[in-house]
Protein backbone atom coordinates (compact mmCIF):
# COMPACT_ATOMS: atom_id res chain seq x y z
CA UNK A 1 0.00 0.00 0.00
CA UNK A 2 2.92 2.46 0.69
CA UNK A 3 4.49 1.70 -2.68
CA UNK A 4 0.96 2.72 -4.27
CA UNK A 5 0.80 5.86 -2.59
CA UNK A 6 4.54 6.66 -3.47
CA UNK A 7 3.91 5.83 -6.87
CA UNK A 8 0.55 8.37 -7.36
CA UNK A 9 2.53 10.77 -5.76
CA UNK A 10 5.01 10.36 -8.06
CA UNK A 11 2.60 10.68 -10.67
CA UNK A 12 0.93 13.92 -9.62
CA UNK A 13 4.29 15.24 -9.31
CA UNK A 14 5.10 15.13 -12.85
CA UNK A 15 1.76 15.62 -13.98
CA UNK A 16 2.08 18.92 -12.15
CA UNK A 17 5.12 20.20 -13.75
CA UNK A 18 4.15 18.96 -17.04
CA UNK A 19 0.93 21.10 -16.48
CA UNK A 20 2.99 23.96 -15.54
CA UNK A 21 5.58 23.90 -18.43
CA UNK A 22 2.37 23.70 -20.99
CA UNK A 23 2.84 27.00 -23.18
CA UNK A 24 0.55 29.96 -22.97
CA UNK A 25 0.34 31.08 -26.17
CA UNK A 26 0.32 34.74 -25.63
CA UNK A 27 2.61 36.78 -27.89
CA UNK A 28 5.64 37.53 -25.94
CA UNK A 29 5.83 41.18 -25.80
CA UNK A 30 8.07 43.32 -28.29
CA UNK A 31 9.33 46.47 -28.82
CA UNK A 32 6.18 47.41 -30.55
CA UNK A 33 4.15 46.92 -27.41
CA UNK A 34 6.23 49.48 -25.50
CA UNK A 35 4.84 52.98 -24.77
CA UNK A 36 8.09 55.70 -24.18
CA UNK A 37 7.21 58.66 -22.48
CA UNK A 38 9.13 61.85 -22.46
CA UNK A 39 9.31 65.66 -21.53
CA UNK A 40 10.03 67.44 -24.69
CA UNK A 41 11.13 70.67 -22.60
CA UNK A 42 13.86 68.88 -21.44
CA UNK A 43 17.38 67.99 -23.09
CA UNK A 44 18.21 65.27 -20.32
CA UNK A 45 14.59 63.46 -20.93
CA UNK A 46 15.08 63.77 -24.50
CA UNK A 47 18.48 62.12 -24.49
CA UNK A 48 17.40 59.12 -22.07
CA UNK A 49 14.02 58.65 -24.75
CA UNK A 50 16.31 58.60 -27.58
CA UNK A 51 18.80 56.04 -26.12
CA UNK A 52 16.10 53.50 -25.26
CA UNK A 53 14.25 54.15 -28.68
CA UNK A 54 17.34 53.31 -30.00
CA UNK A 55 18.55 50.18 -28.11
CA UNK A 56 15.26 48.61 -27.63
CA UNK A 57 14.19 49.45 -31.41
CA UNK A 58 10.58 50.89 -30.18
CA UNK A 59 9.23 52.52 -33.09
CA UNK A 60 8.39 56.06 -33.45
CA UNK A 61 4.58 55.61 -33.27
CA UNK A 62 5.23 54.70 -29.55
CA UNK A 63 7.01 57.84 -28.69
CA UNK A 64 5.17 60.47 -26.57
CA UNK A 65 6.45 63.96 -25.98
CA UNK A 66 5.08 65.83 -23.23
CA UNK A 67 5.62 69.67 -24.23
CA UNK A 68 3.13 71.56 -21.33
CA UNK A 69 4.81 69.83 -17.99
CA UNK A 70 6.22 73.40 -16.30
CA UNK A 71 5.43 75.26 -13.20
CA UNK A 72 2.03 76.60 -14.00
CA UNK A 73 -1.61 78.12 -12.44
CA UNK A 74 -4.08 75.38 -12.91
CA UNK A 75 -7.71 76.82 -12.32
CA UNK A 76 -10.44 74.04 -11.05
CA UNK A 77 -14.11 75.05 -11.94
CA UNK A 78 -15.87 73.17 -9.38
CA UNK A 79 -14.05 75.38 -6.31
CA UNK A 80 -13.29 78.10 -8.66
CA UNK A 81 -9.95 78.78 -7.62
CA UNK A 82 -6.36 78.81 -9.15
CA UNK A 83 -2.96 77.64 -7.82
CA UNK A 84 0.21 77.53 -8.67
CA UNK A 85 1.68 74.01 -9.52
CA UNK A 86 5.43 73.17 -9.42
CA UNK A 87 7.62 70.56 -10.70
CA UNK A 88 9.44 69.84 -7.76
CA UNK A 89 12.66 67.25 -6.83
CA UNK A 90 14.07 67.24 -10.61
CA UNK A 91 10.86 66.82 -12.61
CA UNK A 92 9.70 63.93 -10.49
CA UNK A 93 6.86 65.64 -8.14
CA UNK A 94 3.77 67.39 -9.23
CA UNK A 95 2.79 69.45 -6.09
CA UNK A 96 0.17 72.21 -5.09
CA UNK A 97 2.75 75.35 -4.10
CA UNK A 98 -0.42 76.33 -2.10
CA UNK A 99 -0.26 74.88 0.93
CA UNK A 100 -3.75 75.06 2.89
CA UNK A 101 -4.09 72.85 6.43
CA UNK A 102 -8.15 72.98 6.17
CA UNK A 103 -7.83 71.64 2.78
CA UNK A 104 -5.97 68.26 2.82
CA UNK A 105 -6.92 67.22 -0.71
CA UNK A 106 -4.78 68.81 -3.30
CA UNK A 107 -7.06 68.94 -6.40
CA UNK A 108 -5.36 70.83 -8.66
CA UNK A 109 -2.46 68.62 -8.54
CA UNK A 110 -4.79 65.91 -10.09
CA UNK A 111 -6.01 68.24 -12.50
CA UNK A 112 -2.64 68.79 -13.63
CA UNK A 113 -2.04 65.27 -14.15
CA UNK A 114 -5.03 64.68 -16.21
CA UNK A 115 -4.25 67.66 -18.76
CA UNK A 116 -0.86 67.38 -18.44
CA UNK A 117 0.28 63.49 -18.54
CA UNK A 118 -2.73 61.44 -18.53
CA UNK A 119 -5.04 63.42 -21.69
CA UNK A 120 -1.95 63.97 -23.92
CA UNK A 121 -0.88 60.12 -23.55
CA UNK A 122 -4.14 58.88 -24.16
CA UNK A 123 -4.73 60.97 -27.18
CA UNK A 124 -1.85 59.59 -28.37
CA UNK A 125 -2.57 55.90 -27.82
CA UNK A 126 -6.61 56.55 -28.76
CA UNK A 127 -5.52 58.51 -32.04
CA UNK A 128 -2.17 56.78 -33.28
CA UNK A 129 -2.85 53.81 -35.34
CA UNK A 130 -0.78 50.75 -37.12
CA UNK A 131 -1.46 48.67 -39.43
CA UNK A 132 -5.17 49.53 -39.23
CA UNK A 133 -5.03 48.73 -35.10
CA UNK A 134 -5.41 51.80 -32.88
CA UNK A 135 -2.63 52.07 -30.82
CA UNK A 136 -4.34 51.57 -27.40
CA UNK A 137 -4.95 48.30 -28.66
CA UNK A 138 -1.47 47.10 -28.78
CA UNK A 139 0.90 49.24 -25.93
CA UNK A 140 1.65 46.66 -22.61
CA UNK A 141 4.15 49.15 -21.17
CA UNK A 142 4.53 52.34 -20.68
CA UNK A 143 7.99 53.58 -19.85
CA UNK A 144 8.24 57.33 -18.44
CA UNK A 145 11.85 58.55 -18.98
CA UNK A 146 13.34 60.73 -16.38
CA UNK A 147 12.00 64.19 -16.33
CA UNK A 148 8.62 63.09 -16.29
CA UNK A 149 7.01 63.30 -13.09
CA UNK A 150 6.47 60.53 -11.17
CA UNK A 151 4.87 61.18 -8.35
CA UNK A 152 1.49 63.90 -6.92
CA UNK A 153 1.98 64.88 -3.67
CA UNK A 154 -1.47 64.78 -2.73
CA UNK A 155 -1.28 65.57 1.21
CA UNK A 156 0.64 68.96 2.98
CA UNK A 157 4.23 68.84 2.91
CA UNK A 158 4.71 70.00 6.99
CA UNK A 159 8.15 68.80 6.75
CA UNK A 160 7.39 65.55 8.41
CA UNK A 161 6.87 62.22 7.17
CA UNK A 162 3.34 62.26 6.69
CA UNK A 163 3.30 62.98 2.87
CA UNK A 164 1.35 60.64 1.00
CA UNK A 165 2.46 60.64 -2.70
CA UNK A 166 0.76 58.74 -5.22
CA UNK A 167 2.36 56.95 -8.18
CA UNK A 168 1.55 58.22 -11.60
CA UNK A 169 2.60 55.08 -13.75
CA UNK A 170 0.13 53.48 -11.43
CA UNK A 171 -2.85 55.95 -12.67
CA UNK A 172 -1.39 55.50 -16.07
CA UNK A 173 -3.27 52.26 -16.00
CA UNK A 174 -6.35 53.11 -15.97
CA UNK A 175 -5.95 55.00 -19.26
CA UNK A 176 -8.46 52.77 -20.81
CA UNK A 177 -10.87 52.83 -18.14
CA UNK A 178 -14.58 54.53 -18.42
CA UNK A 179 -14.61 55.35 -14.87
CA UNK A 180 -16.58 58.63 -13.39
CA UNK A 181 -14.02 60.85 -10.97
CA UNK A 182 -15.86 61.86 -8.41
CA UNK A 183 -15.91 65.79 -7.47
CA UNK A 184 -13.86 66.43 -4.15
Amino acid sequence: MRQFFVILFVFFLCYNLVEAQTPTFADLPGPEHVLVVYNGNSTLSDSVMQYYKDSRQIPSSNIVPLESLINDDIYDPVSNSTHRIEITQEGEIIRDSTILSYNPIYRHSWLYFVERIAAPIAEHLRTTFVNGTPLKDIIRFIVLCKGVPFRILTTPDHGGSCNQNVPVDGLLCFLGEDYTVPHV
